[in-house]
C-alpha cells in the first residue's frame, strides 16, 4: 500500500519543506493550507491517506477542529499534529484528542521522519 501523507499547515513555507523532505525520503504528499481544504482533500479518497500531519494553530478550523471533522468520514484515521506553542492544555487536548505523537516546532527532519514511520512505518521503496 503506498504511504501518503497529508500535511496541513496555513503557513506555505512550512509546508513546501514538509514536502520536500518527505517525498525525499520516499513517501508521497498531499499538501493543504487550511483546515476546511484538508477534509475536502481527504473526503476525495480516504483510503489512499495513510497519515494526517497537521498544525494545531490555523485560523478558521484548528487542527482540533480539523481532526474531529476527518474523523467522522474516518474514526480510525492516523493523525499527529505539531504547535509552535509550548502551551501544557494545547498539548493536552491534542494529546486527548489522539492528535500524537506531537512535535515541537521547530523539528529536523529526523524527527519528523521517526514521527511518520512511528504511525505508518517507512515508505516503500523501488530501490535501496
Amino acid at each position: 500500500m503506498n504511504k501518503t501523507i497529508l500535511v496541513v499547515d496555513d503557513d506555505p513555507g512550512m509546508l513546501d519543506l514538509c514536502k520536500f523532505a518527505l517525498e525525499g525520503v520516499g513517501y508521497a504528499v498531499n499538501v493543504a493550507l487550511s483546515g476546511e481544504i484538508a477534509i475536502d482533500l481527504y473526503k476525495q479518497d480516504p483510503a489512499a491517506i495513510s497519515l494526517v500531519l497537521m498544525d494545531y494553530s490555523m485560523p478558521g478550523l484548528n487542527g482540533v477542529e480539523t481532526a474531529r471533522e476527518i474523523r467522522k468520514i474516518n474514526e480510525r484515521v492516523s493523525i499527529s499534529s505539531f504547535t509552535g506553542t509550548k502551551n501544557t492544555e494545547v498539548v493536552e487536548l491534542l494529546a486527548e484528542e489522539n492528535m500524537t505523537p506531537i512535535l515541537a516546532k521547530p523539528f529536523g527532519l529526523q524527527e519528523l521522519v521517526e514521527v511518520i514511520e512511528s504511525q505508518i512505518g517507512k515508505p516503500e521503496s523501488g530501490a535501496s
